[in-house]
């Protein structure tokens, strides 16, 4: 059965960091979870592990997927997974789960009543070859890429407050609004580059302006486009898509697959898919325990996540 056991999670997961993606590890999730608290599930027979972020909002307690975190959900070290029979440790009113397209997994959540929801992402799987990948973007975002590298200078970033800025500025614009907290980003900054696990990136016009900043990641095989904006208020052509040239190059660098992120909003899976990126999916597990705790929820993500309402 699905047991809390900190120290099993984390030997499991200091004895897998070549099975394990990033957003498992203890110090990862102690950095993202910080307006709430994960609990370390571990199924010990299969050595699988099953990290769960806790939060509340509107008096209501429920589990979600941690900031900046893409996908969670199992994870093990072995063939041998847990069975659908095994409990459920979960009994919110809410519980959002995202997880890897797994058959077994999603076997499981439908067990427990879940909704399973298909969702897309964006990737480019390695070996990366530049010369390649420069070929595979669309003209018209080939153009673009290089004017961009002709007006603007990409450089290391170093203000947090700068990249969350034109990361809000961004979020708005495609009408999602914003839930990380400056100090969340800080938090999340300072471990990856205590782990050198991430960079913060910037691209500059001639003069000197920012204006567009970006945060990547990385584990042992995957560099993440984890987040960006930009400043509309200045000429920015090309710019972001130059920041992800940029963390294209890094995978490429590392011998790494690229992952894009998702495309809720039409608009950003075709910058994705104009890059070369290939479309792959993962799985949105959802349960209410009651109908009036959907129907709330939905109601207020048509407000704060139009593009994002299931």
């Amino acid at each position: 059965m699905w047991t809390q056991n900190l120290v099993a999670y984390q030997r499991i997961c200091a004895e897998n960091t070549d099975k394990f993606p990033i957003f498992f590890q203890p110090w990862w999730l102690d950095a993202a979870c910080g307006n709430g608290y994960w609990v370390p599930y571990v199924h010990e027979e299969s050595s699988t592990v099953w990290p769960v972020y806790y939060t509340r909002k509107w008096g209501i307690a429920y589990c979600t997927v941690p900031p900046l975190t893409p996908r969670l959900g199992w994870k093990s070290a072995s063939k041998t997974l847990p069975s659908i029979l095994i409990n459920d440790p979960i009994n919110t009113l809410y519980s959002l789960q995202h997880f890897d397209n797994e058959q077994v997994i999603s076997d499981w959540f439908k067990h427990k009543n879940y909704q399973i929801i298909p969702k897309p992402y964006f990737k480019l799987d390695q070996p990366i070859i530049l010369t390649t990948a420069l070929k595979t973007l669309r003209p018209t975002a080939r153009q673009r890429l290089k004017k961009a590298m002709l007006n603007f200078e990409v450089a290391q970033e170093t203000d947090v407050t700068r990249l969350y800025q034109m990361s809000v500025r961004s979020l708005s614009r495609h009408g999602i609004k914003n839930t990380l907290g400056i100090d969340q980003l800080e938090n999340i900054v300072a471990a990856t580059t205590t782990h050198q696990s991430g960079i913060m990136l910037s691209a500059r016009n001639k003069q000197g302006q920012t204006v567009a900043s970006a945060f990547f990641i990385w584990d042992y095989d995957t560099v993440y486009y984890t987040l960006g904006g930009f400043d509309e208020r200045i000429p920015h052509n090309g710019a972001p898509r130059l920041l992800i040239w940029e963390g294209i190059k890094i995978a490429c660098e590392q011998g790494k697959s690229f992952e894009f992120g998702g495309g809720s909003d039409p608009g950003v899976g075709d910058t994705f898919i104009s890059m070369g990126g290939q479309k792959g999916g993962y799985f949105r597990a959802v349960r209410y325990k009651f109908g009036w705790i959907r129907q709330v929820i939905t109601r207020a993500k048509k407000i704060y996540a139009p593009n994002d309402i299931h």
